[in-house]
């Protein structure tokens, strides 16, 4: 579906809704997408290419966005989830991505052409905003994430990250929070961009204080309020 000189976008936004710039663009953006169902490990942009690419939505699957070191180690800076948007911003700018981005599960997303987005950037002040409401976003996340990985430890950094998948996907189980997500140490040392061994240090500390276990290979926050008293104890405040 194509639109039509680019007539404006307001029967697809919900009025009044800045404050989910994310929900209003996908509303304005699906019905010009073309829905495609892909595999493990399809490779939606690789690192190095000239091509300028389309814009995502992730209706639902995993999609990571990594880069190799110098190393050949594997240095994950994001994973996006349903209702993700990806490549809008690139757009705007008219650059190239400086990661690569491929699904790490089978995902469902919705493809839609630069050129919509450009259309719409030149007819609709609305959507201009509401791009611009998410650039600012995207801004401040990524400089709150350079100031935790400037300022916090490694055990505060997996405190919070086991936090975060608790309020995404942790359910209640005998009194504590079950991580419905497998979480690898693999995983965290990638996304943390630290050794391995220093993880699994980690893990084991907060094991042997009683804040975390596992159960069926799932992690589990036996109480939040001590771990995030932890977080306190170890010297960094808590956001």
């Amino acid at each position: 579906m194509e639109p039509n000189a680019y007539e404006s976008v307001q029967r697809n936004i919900p009025p009044d809704d800045y404050e989910a710039p994310h929900l209003s663009l996908i509303a304005a953006l699906e019905p010009y997408g073309e829905v495609m169902d892909v595999p493990k490990d399809y490779v939606l942009y690789s690192l190095g290419d000239s091509r300028l690419p389309d814009c995502y939505i992730l209706k639902n699957g995993l999609v990571k966005a990594f880069h190799i070191s110098a190393f050949g180690d594997e240095q994950i800076y994001n994973f996006f989830r349903s209702g993700s948007l990806l490549f809008h911003l690139t757009t705007v700018l008219d650059t190239v991505p400086d990661l690569s981005f491929v699904t790490t599960a089978p995902s469902r997303l919705v493809r839609v052409p630069r050129r919509v987005i450009q259309g719409f950037l030149q007819s609709d002040l609305r959507f201009t905003n509401l791009m611009l409401i998410d650039a600012e976003r995207a801004l401040l996340q990524t400089s709150r994430r350079m100031r935790e990985a400037e300022t916090y430890s490694v055990e505060w950094k997996i405190c919070n990250m086991l936090l975060t998948y608790a309020r995404r996907s942790g359910v209640e189980y005998d009194g504590k929070i079950l991580i419905k997500e497998r979480i690898s140490q693999q995983l965290m040392a990638g996304m943390l961009k630290v050794s391995r061994i220093t993880v699994a240090r980690t893990i084991k500390e907060l094991k042997d204080l009683s804040l975390i276990e596992n159960i069926n290979g799932f992690i589990c926050i036996r109480d939040e309020d001590k771990l995030r008293s932890h977080m306190y104890y170890i010297g960094m405040p808590l956001d």
